[in-house]
């Protein structure tokens, strides 16, 4: 499954993963209903945040499109809704 789609299922700020009472809890816990952007990449596509090189790459990839200095926690919080993190993980195919 692609990143973006599970965002379309749920999305969040603050947390990784948050379960159906919107209390944070690991990505790969089975109550996990809700993502942020680093939390869904690493839900499906947990074999790439098994080497650091590929998350550094990831996240230098994500960040060279979004023209930003901070970091994608940072900015996946300062969003106000889903669409502008589904649309950059859409665009990005991830």
């Amino acid at each position: 499954m692609k990143a973006w789609k599970l965002l379309e299922r749920g999305w969040c700020k603050g947390n990784y993963a948050r379960d159906e009472m919107d209390h944070p809890c690991d990505v790969f816990d089975s109550k996990a209903v809700q993502f942020c952007l680093i939390g869904a990449v690493k839900r499906c596509y947990p074999s790439s945040y098994s080497s650091k090189l590929t998350i550094v790459n990831d996240h230098r990839r994500i960040l060279g499109e979004l023209k930003l200095k901070q970091c994608l926690a940072e900015w996946n919080d300062s969003q106000t809704s889903a669409e502008p993190v589904i649309a950059l993980l859409k665009e990005l195919d991830i």
